[in-house]
């Protein structure tokens, strides 16, 4: 076999892509395989020299990819990559699919996650039969209400043979002088063997993820771990154990056993390890301008719940706090005011929300063909960000007249807040009013068009300008 150079090997892809029923290449966001036609939530990502052993892709699968996702997709792919057995008690029965049960009984609260779960009193115990096993790894997430005593222990569960005299392997937690320690627990030559973690400390009525693996050996190969939360905390190795596991037992072993809650039970070949670790769905539906949420969503109440092919999409309000109107905008009254070119004449506005504004509407009229600006200040007369609106031609003829901001570069206003909205303009144009009493407006007669300012308070005026 000829060597391929090293830039080609860079090159090449080191990860392949596959549909999780018939194993073949897709592509890598597909959620359609083309060959069998099954629909799957994300394609399995596995290194490309696992895809000749089919043992080497499994255990692959049940090390690495399970504890990185959902539940979802891990009962999905249960179906193709599967476990010797599963239980998480969502048919709301203990048996089946457990073989015997001797005093478990089903609750809905505490559950690690979905609906329901196994409540343990005292001594009480189910198991499952299953035909030799070795290697075998059990794992289940488990809460105790009631610690050991001073010396004694509590067992969470075990994995026993029917040609072993005693118990293969079983775990739980241990009082060590007042200090809970977890330990682990084996036939070492017909003797019980038990090894103490130091680390972590359980805690009474907290869930933990706890795993038990068993590999048998008849020439002082054989070894067993305990797993708490996908950490390593008890093993032994070396010793002569040439037991396959036949039974599950969870509850009552040597020692008392465990009173509390079990779900979520798995039992395989390969290396289970924690669930992936549930984020929250985003809460906050709109944003966009840092004060209101706005926005509609065509299905938030699917987005929150598990993967499917029904998929939100968010519209995105159009924030504005609407037009607002400058001067006369109704009746049949005539009179006005003549502002000059690079002159700004302001009046109150107080936004009843809050938003962007999109334009300024005013009725009036150029003495002749001009371009006027929009512009708003906060109470100091200072510019708003983004406070000088788009050139807008202003005609000759009276009647009302819309002003701009520029898409994506419009001014922030917050409801109830008092702003000066007015206009400034290349040359003269003429503004109608309702009323000389009762108005507060404000005029700059020294400005910019080209380059307008933060406005000068130069005189005021009393017409009512109706501003919405």
């Amino acid at each position: 076999m000829k060597l391929l150079p090293y830039f080609l090997l860079r090159l090449l892809p080191k990860w392949q892509c596959i549909c999780p029923k018939c194993r073949k290449e897709v592509k890598p966001n597909s959620h359609d395989c083309p060959y069998c036609g099954e629909r799957f939530p994300s394609a399995v990502k596995v290194p490309l020299s696992f895809l000749k052993d089919p043992k080497k892709l499994e255990a692959y699968v049940h090390k690495h990819v399970f504890p990185r996702i959902s539940a979802f997709e891990r009962n999905y792919l249960t179906k193709y990559f599967t476990p010797i057995f599963t239980s998480d008690f969502e048919t709301g029965a203990i048996v089946p699919p457990w073989t015997d049960n001797s005093g478990g009984t089903i609750v809905t609260s505490p559950v690690h996650h979905g609906t329901y779960a196994a409540h343990m009193a005292e001594n009480s115990k189910f198991d499952k039969s299953i035909s030799a096993t070795s290697p075998c790894y059990a794992r289940l997430y488990g809460q105790i209400s009631s610690l050991p005593t001073n010396g004694s222990y509590r067992t969470f569960f075990g994995l026993d043979s029917l040609s072993c005299p005693i118990n293969v392997v079983s775990c739980g937690i241990y009082n060590d002088n007042g200090t809970y320690k977890w330990y682990m627990c084996y036939d070492r030559a017909g003797t019980m063997t038990y090894v103490v973690a130091a680390s972590p400390n359980p805690v009474a009525d907290t869930f933990y993820c706890v795993e038990l693996y068993w590999k048998k050996g008849a020439s002082s190969d054989a070894e067993c771990k305990l797993y708490i939360d996908g950490v390593e905390v008890c093993s032994a190795s070396g010793f002569t154990g040439d037991w396959g596991i036949n039974y599950w037992n969870v509850g009552t072993q040597q020692e008392i056993g465990m009173h509390g809650i079990v779900d979520c039970c798995v039992l395989d070949t390969s290396y289970i390890g924690p669930e992936a670790s549930f984020y929250p769905y985003i809460q906050q539906i709109s944003n966009i301008d840092s004060v209101a949420d706005i926005g509609t969503h065509s299905n938030f109440t699917k987005q929150q719940s598990v993967p499917d092919s029904v998929f939100d999409l968010l519209t995105e309000a159009d924030a504005d706090t609407g037009t607002s109107t400058f001067g006369k905008t109704s009746g049949s009254g005539s009179s006005y005011r003549t502002t000059a070119a690079n002159e700004v004449r302001l009046g109150v506005f107080t936004p009843a929300t809050s938003g962007e504004v999109a334009s300024i509407v005013f009725y009036g009229r150029g003495a002749s063909a001009t371009y006027a600006k929009a512009i708003i200040t906060d109470s100091s007369g200072n510019l708003l960000t983004n406070g000088v609106g788009a050139a807008t031609a202003v005609s000759a003829t009276a009647g009302t007249k819309t002003l701009t901001f520029t898409a994506g570069s419009r001014p922030i206003v917050v409801a109830g807040t008092t702003y000066w909205i007015g206009f400034i303009s290349q040359a003269a144009i003429r503004l109608y009013y309702d009323s000389t009493t009762g108005g507060t407006s404000k005029q700059d007669t020294t400005n910019s068009y080209a380059s307008p300012t933060s406005p000068t308070d130069a005189g005021s005026t009393t017409e009512t300008w109706r501003l919405m």
